[in-house]
């Protein structure tokens, strides 16, 4: 589910700059993994522009997750196979 949230809200089906009116709401959906991946993605396949702020969030995000994901099934390494 959380990953379906996340694509929602990512601005694939509507602009978050056309749809979103408070400042600090399009801040947090613009720092949503998914939205910063598609953005650049449509940076390199179109030639739309891409904030330096995209680039420094999936800088963040290819570090940041990574860890989270091997401490959390780390964690439950013992609960695996039986």
């Amino acid at each position: 589910h959380i990953f379906r949230l996340l694509m929602h809200a990512s601005g694939v089906i509507f602009s978050i700059d056309g749809m979103i009116g408070n400042a600090r709401l399009r801040s947090v959906l613009k720092a949503n993994p998914i939205h910063i991946f598609i953005s650049l993605g449509r940076w390199s396949m179109l030639g739309m522009s891409v904030s330096t702020g995209a680039i420094i969030g999936a800088a963040v995000w290819a570090v940041v997750l990574p860890i989270v994901g091997f401490l959390f099934f780390r964690a439950g390494e013992d609960t695996y196979g039986g």
